[in-house]
């Protein structure tokens, strides 16, 4: 009745490209769908292009290390390691690389505090309703009161991002913002942007619509195409009017989370 027993681990040897550079850009790399794209002037020939790549040791790629490679259309490049190939399909786009979506606030990676505007403010609250579209842990809650008082009640009740979480948005880049709402009465959402001093205010108002209540809506805010002033304040107010006369009035908590700026397509 004696018996030893033997743990097995099994190690997929597995080779990737680590750095691709063509002179001095530097490509960005999809590792999961296995996809390089890289970004290079308009003037660019791309018919004789010699790109930098770093890649897992002892194995060889094709096309060979300071290979002249035509970029005219996709290139395959092939990593042999260990009997195994892996392969990535690397693509040269003439022209400026796009503005990424700019995280501002998703209560994870990126959450600064939200300052209480005519209310209190809980942030980093536990999100009620995680099976939804917004599956994150962390939002802002904001108590939604009877429009006679002033903590949460009044149509600018909200949060505050600004002074040390103050942003920095070039409207010239960037022309819209995302948010997420949730709650249980139907109307506008505002969004109120501002220069540095609370200057140059814009107004920008979205409708949380009555046929999804008490669920995640993600709502669009367009920043005005005229606008020139830098974006550094930004204040959300999630009930702008539908407190006012509402014969139907009850008290309840407001959510909002996922604050994101677009950039002009």
């Amino acid at each position: 009745d004696l018996y030893q027993r033997y743990k097995v681990t099994v190690d997929v040897a597995k080779a990737k490209v680590t750095k691709f550079k063509i002179g001095s850009v530097e490509a960005d790399i999809d590792e999961t769908n296995k996809k390089i794209s890289i970004y290079l002037p308009v003037s660019t020939d791309v018919t004789a292009l010699i790109p930098v790549v770093e890649y897992t040791e002892g194995a060889t790629i094709t096309p060979a290390p300071g290979s002249v490679v035509d970029f005219t259309n996709p290139v395959i490049y092939s990593l042999d390691y260990l009997g195994s190939v892996f392969s990535y399909e690397v693509t040269v786009i003439l022209g400026e690389k796009p503005k990424p979506v700019l995280i501002i606030y998703d209560g994870e990676t990126v959450s600064p505090t939200w300052a209480s505007i005519a209310s209190t403010i809980n942030n980093g609250y536990i999100n009620p309703k995680t099976d939804g579209i917004n599956t994150t842990n962390n939002c802002i809650s904001i108590m939604r009161k009877k429009e006679d008082t002033d903590d949460g009640g009044r149509p600018w009740s909200g949060g505050a991002l600004w002074n040390e979480n103050k942003v920095n948005i070039d409207p010239s880049e960037y022309g819209k913002f995302t948010l997420m709402v949730l709650k249980n009465v139907a109307g506008d959402v505002q969004l109120e942007i501002q220069s540095n001093g609370e200057q140059n205010k814009d107004w920008l108002k979205a409708s949380y619509s009555a046929d999804a209540l008490g669920e995640w809506q993600e709502l669009t805010f367009i920043i005005p195409v005229g606008r020139t002033a830098l974006i550094n304040n930004i204040l959300v107010a999630p009930h702008v009017l539908d407190v006012m006369n509402d014969p139907n009035f009850s008290t309840h908590m407001m959510y909002w989370d996922q604050l994101k700026a677009h950039p002009i397509e």
